[in-house]
């Protein structure tokens, strides 16, 4: 499961997050899949492939303020889905 955390959970810095096409754009001009091959590197060499995984860190749309993204597994188990959760009144 992916995990972004930040100490005070603010809906502001969610908004932050660029967009999938501008994510990946930023990606390769860094070249991200040089980076991706050392990281993966290090993941088979320590046999933490099963338990991390490395992500484009992005978004797909935008959340209100009382809402938090969660990911999560479909009823079957096999996509992740991410989804808005209202926490008003927690």
């Amino acid at each position: 499961m992916g995990v972004l955390v930040e100490k005070n959970y603010d809906s502001k810095f969610y908004q932050t997050i660029p967009d999938l096409y501008p994510a990946i754009t930023s990606f390769s001009n860094k070249n991200g899949k040089e980076l991706i091959t050392k990281f993966g590197n290090i993941f088979v060499k320590h046999h933490m492939y099963n338990k991390y995984s490395l992500i484009v860190v992005h978004r797909h749309f935008d959340l209100n303020p009382n809402e938090i993204l969660v990911e999560t597994f479909n009823s079957d188990y096999t996509v992740r889905v991410a989804l808005p959760w209202n926490v008003e009144g927690f």
